[in-house]
């Protein structure tokens, strides 16, 4: 019998989940693990000679890919890793068939507010049968199927679902001529939505006008763009992409173009579809498509984020980070953000491309101005006629409330640091900690009743301009937009006439690690989103501090590492535990700070040493840890 090192499926062992059991077995398989009474799923890592009394059974030979294993096995050596979670990122293939309910029934009278809102879903599109909507609807659903109301849909591993529509009788809302065009005909819903607009195909649906249908497709390719030119050298910026992407398609090489978000992502695959380049975006979950791409030999185009780079690709050759280099990037799961430097495969080729922004930056001084001032001044330049981004890097109404008469500001009593008014729900909240309280009528220290907010925010910012914060993509075909950095999830292009950066000052001086570095990617993200004739204007109240960072900001970023005492490779480390005495190896700690909610510690850490050699004591008494490289 051979013993193995096997990461365990069980989250309250900690997040570096190992243990030895016996067995015939080899690196990557699927077992079931006999720990303590209970059984667990784990995967297989590699053999040891560590004495064991555990046992376990094969459930699937082959299950995680050999070099996946050998990287986490490398990585293990610096972090205290969920391995099982990784690996599981890595597999993600749902091989069962996926099951859908379509409506068949439009004029059904739903009795109940469960049959109503499964009724109003069944409207917008075809359901798919998931766990969560099972334990929901599950009476509802077995009664439609018996009375016809609906009918079930297979859709196989080896396909692809889209929703198709029918235009099956005349309506005021579809010109004749439209309809004399493409009734009786199964479209694509996008089709339609593009056609008619989103709230004509929903008015259709109610008549029962247009009728959906579930589209079972085998493949999706599309033809390359003969005219596109080929570029043979490795991109530096976006817009060289697309003809170098032509050229590695054509040489059947296989690239994977890595996103930050998932977002940005899917909103550069609609531009690539322009081109007509047959490209897969993976999202996360599972296509025949994207399996067969990964584990074929042949080229491909494949567009994702940083977790797309576990998949078990075979013959990858290329891998492009586009706006950050990998060493900036992070593979998120439950529980931890490891760099993603450390997850590319061997014999792989890198790149890195950014946007060309050639926008100028302006610095405007608001030096001895008070709020009321500066709000002043934006609605002044605020003009509706220009497509113009507001950028408030802060949540809430207010950064903080300070007392008129005696300069007190309101503090959190867990951490200290300012609270933030909120002016929608009506209190105060720790943007640190978690923690809420409620607005007091008089100031603690001189009990008097001049209390009042202190610093933009948003909210404060929504106020004065009447309109509403940026919610979601749709929100950008307005021409004034008003938004924290969730926008730079979107791709950036150059669609803003101006863009002013408003709490410059703000995230300068918040509680980060380096707010120099934050500060300078906000500055270029605004350069690529605003047009190149156009401006960035940056609203400070320290000109000079702002006007050195911005010409020589790496510099200075370097020195100030320097000063703080901080390696010049080293690691970040937040973690939370029930514990309030932890000890840790070679580490500058900040906390712990309580957090009344979850009742756990928070500790904050900075160490030139890996994060397994600092966690070493306290590892088995962790609920949460997250790790940064600087």
């Amino acid at each position: 019998m051979h013993r193995w090192l096997v990461a365990l499926n069980n989250r309250q062992l900690g997040d570096a989940s190992l243990t030895t059991a016996e067995g015939e077995a080899s690196p990557g398989d699927l077992v079931r693990v006999t720990l303590h009474g209970r059984k667990l799923k784990g995967i297989v890592l590699k053999e040891t000679d560590t004495r064991t009394s555990h046992t376990f059974e094969i459930l699937e030979s082959n299950y995680a890919p050999g070099w996946l294993i050998w990287q986490c096995l490398q990585v293990l050596e610096e972090y205290p890793i969920n391995c099982f979670e990784l690996l599981e990122l890595g597999k993600n293939w749902k091989e069962r068939p996926r099951t859908f309910i379509q409506l068949k029934a439009f004029n059904y009278v739903p009795v109940g507010t469960k049959e109503k809102e499964l009724v109003r879903l069944l409207r917008d599109k075809p359901l798919e049968l998931t766990n969560a909507v099972m334990r929901k609807f599950k009476v509802q659903i077995e009664s439609f199927l018996s009375l016809g109301i609906v009918e079930k849909v297979v859709v196989p591993p080896t396909s692809y679902a889209l929703t198709y529509a029918r235009l099956e009788k005349p309506s005021l809302f579809v010109p004749n001529h439209l309809y004399e065009k493409f009734a009786h005909r199964p479209l694509p819903l996008v089709f339609w939505k593009k056609l008619l607009g989103h709230w004509t195909v929903e008015k259709l649906k109610e008549e029962e006008a247009l009728v959906l249908e579930l589209h079972v497709l085998s493949s999706m390719k599309l033809p390359v763009d003969r005219n596109m030119p080929r570029q043979e050298k490795p991109p530096t910026t976006l817009e060289e992409l697309p003809p170098y992407l032509r050229n590695l398609l054509e040489k059947g090489e296989k690239t994977l173009l890595v996103f930050p978000s998932l977002q940005m992502a899917r909103g550069f695959a609609r531009e690539i579809l322009k081109h007509k380049l047959p490209a897969i975006l993976d999202s996360g979950g599972y296509t025949k498509f994207l399996q067969e791409t990964c584990s074929s030999k042949g080229g491909g185009l494949i567009i994702g984020t940083p977790r797309s780079v576990l998949r078990p690709w075979n013959n990858l050759m290329h891998i492009i980070t586009v706006f950050e280099k990998p060493e900036d990037l992070a593979i998120r799961t439950a529980s931890q953000r490891l760099p993603l430097s450390k997850f590319i495969p061997k014999d792989t080729q890198v790149h890195t491309v950014y946007p060309q922004p050639t926008t100028k930056v302006q610095l405007v001084s608001m030096a001895g101005r008070k709020d009321v001032e500066v709000l002043a001044y934006i609605k002044g330049v605020h003009d509706p006629t220009k497509r113009q981004l507001f950028l408030v890097n802060r949540l809430g109404f207010s950064t903080s409330v300070q007392c008129k008469n005696c300069g007190y500001i309101l503090t959190c009593p867990e951490c200290g640091t300012p609270l933030r008014y909120h002016r929608r729900s009506k209190r105060l909240e720790c943007h640190r900690c978690g923690y809420i309280a409620s607005i007091p009528d008089k100031c603690p220290r001189c009990e008097s009743l001049s209390l009042e907010p202190s610093g933009l925010g948003i909210e404060r910012l929504e106020l004065q301009l009447g309109k509403k914060a940026l919610r979601s993509v749709k929100d950008l075909d307005h021409n004034t937009v008003i938004s924290t950095t969730k926008v730079f999830r979107y791709l950036p292009k150059g669609i803003f006439d101006e863009s002013y950066y408003i709490s410059a000052d703000a995230d300068l001086s918040s509680p980060v690690l380096i707010p120099e570095k934050k500060f300078l990617r906000n500055i270029n993200y605004l350069k690529v989103w605003t047009k190149t004739e156009g401006y960035v204007f940056v609203l400070s109240r320290d000109i000079e501090r702002l006007k050195s960072l911005i010409n020589e900001g790496e510099s200075i970023i370097t020195e100030n590492v320097k000063q703080m005492g901080l390696p010049p490779f080293g690691h970040y480390i937040e973690l939370e535990s029930s514990e309030q005495q932890l000890s840790f190896i070679d580490a500058v700690v900040w906390g712990p700070v309580y957090y009344p909610r979850k009742k756990t510690y928070k500790y904050f850490l900075i160490s030139a040493n890996p994060p397994k050699a600092v966690l070493k004591e306290a590892l088995t008494k962790i609920s949460f840890v997250s790790f940064d490289t600087f």
